[in-house]
């Protein structure tokens, strides 16, 4: 993700879709960049408004102003951005068991090692040249994972344990005394991130210093990597029991309760995830309240009767995701009887099925589906859908690794839904 995306462009660049319904939309290129010129124009006075509202934390106005973004959009809304790349495995069956899910997480620990890993707690994709600072969300999701995996008989536990604290610590050194985790410099190594950027530093250059962006560019950029961080704070330790890492995590949470809510949703639910950790470890309500409000305002507006978030951006399968597992770690430690709790929980229900009705209907497209489908699985949101889901995943997942071959390959942030795929067969 961009350290900088206006939610304007995140709504008008679009692309058609296959949606969770089956239904298959495809258009001339040209005639359809045509068309997302004409949505661009109609909803930008609207996503400014909505950018005042959240700023403002105005619930009825941001009520008011999503349903108008939602009509401007017409049949765009809920359309992702662009078009999703399905896989359907052989079998939509459970075929694979608990000792192959562990020999999985063994080969994927091993290649992710031998391919990121650059010693003393930093991970790194190897067409990062060795001057560039790393995206510290690959530390995090590493950190979440392994955290996840210490309590199955993986090989050399002990090993993982010493990965985890080195990579633990490494985002210590890293994060800056306002409790945020920054972003690397990418200017001209990334083309994904390059361009914005560019623009970023012709308007802040002092926003970067020593290979990394150390401020937030306005879109709230900044709640992912220190909302995933800040969590793997907090993993770390619940291994440990090392209050330095309590320390960090407390930070990070700070930081989020003083960044405004902005028109990416997902943004919003990255402080929506950290905080409701940061409450399930230490019972402190102030957190609890802000997950809650961030959730009611922040995530919870944007999302449609059938389960998918209005703009096409957030439509998109991996930001649904980043939507659901805010909503599902707050719905977790949501006392029953608060107010918030059944709006909350119809919000996850049909998120959940829209989620693994696509999946079901289309093939994988993401793995990061897993953690929260197996989530869910484990709670009162589970159903035979679901768990179809869950087995399509895993069976897509292994097919396409080349599991069982010299040619296994893996991508660096699938710890944590690797690890809940142990979780699944364990259970």
């Amino acid at each position: 993700m961009k350290t900088k995306i206006f939610w304007v462009l995140l709504c008008i660049i679009c692309g058609a879709t296959l949606q969770a319904n089956g239904n298959d939309q495809t258009e001339n290129k040209t005639d359809f960049a045509c068309d997302l010129k004409t949505v661009m124009k109609q909803v930008q006075p609207i996503a400014n408004e909505l950018s005042i509202a959240l700023k403002k934390q105005n619930e009825q106005q941001i009520l008011l102003l999503v349903q108008k973004l939602k009509t401007e959009l017409g049949e765009w809304a809920g359309k992702p951005e662009k078009e999703p790349s399905y896989y359907m495995p052989a079998s939509n069956k459970q075929i694979h068991t608990f000792t192959s899910a562990i020999q999985y997480y063994d080969l994927y620990i091993n290649f992710i090692k031998k391919h990121m890993y650059k010693g003393n707690g930093e991970w790194k994709p190897e067409k990062y040249p060795p001057q560039v600072s790393p995206m510290l969300r690959f530390n995090g999701y590493l950190i979440c994972g392994f955290s996840e995996i210490l309590d199955y008989p993986i090989s050399n536990q002990a090993h993982l344990k010493t990965l985890l604290v080195e990579s633990a610590d490494y985002l210590c050194r890293q994060q800056l005394d306002s409790g945020m985790f920054p972003f690397p410099d990418l200017r001209g190594i990334d083309k994904n991130f390059s361009p914005t950027l560019e623009r970023f530093y012709e308007r802040n250059p002092n926003a970067f210093a020593n290979n990394w962006v150390i401020q937030d560019d306005g879109s709230g950029g900044t709640l992912f990597d220190t909302g995933v961080c800040g969590v793997a704070m907090l993993d770390a330790y619940k291994i440990t029991l090392d209050k330095k890492y309590l320390a960090a995590a407390q930070k990070a949470a700070d930081y989020c309760t003083n960044i405004n809510l902005v028109k990416n949703w997902n943004y919003n639910a990255f402080s929506v995830w950290l905080l409701a950790k940061y409450f399930a470890v230490t019972q402190d309500t102030i957190y609890l309240n802000h997950s809650v409000q961030n959730c009611k305002l922040g995530v919870l507006p944007g999302l449609m009767e059938n389960g998918r978030w209005v703009d096409p951006h957030n439509a998109c399968t991996s930001y649904h995701v980043i939507l659901t597992r805010g909503m599902l770690a707050l719905y977790q430690v949501l006392p029953q009887d608060h107010p918030f709790y059944e709006p909350l929980k119809q919000g996850l229900f049909v998120s959940l099925q829209n989620l693994a009705t696509e999946i079901n209907n289309n093939g994988y497209s993401t793995i990061n589906a897993l953690s929260v489908l197996v989530t869910a699985n484990e709670m009162n949101l589970k159903s035979a859908d679901i768990d179809t889901a869950i087995n399509i995943i895993i069976n897509a997942m292994f097919e396409q690794s080349q599991f069982g071959t010299t040619q296994f390959k893996a991508r660096g942030d699938e710890a944590l839904p690797l690890a809940r795929m142990v979780q699944y067969f364990k259970n």
